[in-house]
């Protein structure tokens, strides 16, 4: 009870504050309330539509496109490839690995 006692002495001793201090107090209130309400609507979104906004599917034709892109980029596609995966020799790559590359650059 000390301590609520010496609360209510505190609060009873004020009698008017700042009028900078009201308003910074106010401008917190509101910088809350926005920011709430802004990671509210953050999360109400659906993630596969943001990602899919941000780096769009690309067409059959652009994608040819972007493909030879590529290919024209590099002299010696083995090496293109084995480089993509860290160095590893195209004897240690599986089928798998180059279906999982392949369907990333065409269709991601």
């Amino acid at each position: 009870q000390k301590y609520f006692s010496v609360g209510v002495w505190i609060a009873r001793t004020m009698t008017s504050s700042s009028f900078a201090v009201e308003v910074w107090a106010a401008l917190e209130g509101v910088f809350y309330v926005i920011l709430f309400l802004h990671r509210k609507w953050l999360n109400s979104l659906d993630t596969l539509e943001l990602s899919l906004r941000s780096a769009p599917m690309l067409e059959l034709e652009e994608r040819n496109e972007l493909w030879q892109l590529m290919m024209d980029g590099e002299e010696e596609c083995a090496s293109f490839i084995s480089e993509w995966f860290f160095g590893e020799k195209l004897e240690s790559l599986t089928k798998y690995d180059v279906m999982d590359y392949l369907t990333w650059s065409m269709f991601e």
